[in-house]
């Protein structure tokens, strides 16, 4: 797969007959070389590995670490262990699991992002689930995570009419910095509240006028798809 810009990378190898029997692992992490220079690297970290020890690199990006290290530990586990795993270090492993096919490490951090009650779920983590990559976002057992984000979205917005009366403009900052997807989802649920349909109106507006200040632009098709929840 294709390199991050500045990643690490993770350099392991393991002989599968000792891993079955629970032998040695080997992994670290070395920063991300190029051209010649990493041709070597990659020819010495395999004839250290040793004939019939495949050798896996994995590319993840700055700060990844300790999730990339967890993704490759749930390749041999029967059932990965995320126990004190925070919410973005899930949301991190979420990704790099769908990133490299590892469906059981997917399904995990899913459930478990999924399990975490609307008061127990950062904002940070809900915004952040409806700008997981497509493909991600798109895969059955990511569905958990995006029910567990419209979960806090209509906890904190589920009422239109109070986020724009809220004089503290908290919850009105909230509902401008919500990535399209998130908002989309917010004015398609039918639990959401307005007095009329101006509400809505208004909140498209409002959201879409936030968006061109923080010089992210909204596309035609991205307008159109939420003033067809008017």
């Amino acid at each position: 797969p294709a390199r991050l810009a500045s990643p690490q990378l993770l350099n392991w190898s393991m002989a599968p007959a000792v891993a079955a029997a629970g032998g040695s692992s080997k992994l670290r992490e070395q920063p991300a070389e190029a051209g010649q220079a990493a041709d070597a690297a990659a020819a010495r970290d395999q004839a250290a590995a040793g004939p019939g020890r495949p050798r896996i690199e994995l590319a993840v990006p700055p700060g990844q670490l300790a999730m990339g290290e967890l993704l490759v530990k749930a390749i041999y586990q029967a059932q990965p262990e995320l126990a004190g795993t925070s919410q973005a270090q899930l949301l991190q492993l979420l990704v790099l699991a769908d990133r490299y096919e590892v469906a059981k490490a997917l399904a995990a951090a899913a459930a478990a992002l999924g399990a975490i009650p609307a008061e127990q779920l950062d904002w940070a983590t809900a915004t952040a689930a409806w700008q997981l990559p497509a493909g991600c976002a798109d895969a059955p057992a990511c569905k958990p995570v995006l029910e567990a984000a419209a979960g806090k979205l209509q906890a904190e917005l589920g009422d239109l009419e109070l986020v724009w009366a809220d004089e503290a403009g908290i919850k009105q900052a909230q509902l401008e910095g919500l990535p399209h997807a998130a908002l989309q989802r917010l004015l398609a649920d039918p639990a959401t509240r307005v007095a009329s349909e101006a509400t809505v109106v208004d909140t498209i507006e409002r959201w879409w006028r936030a968006q061109q200040e923080q010089s992210a632009p909204v596309s035609d098709a991205q307008l159109a798809e939420l003033l067809v929840q008017v």
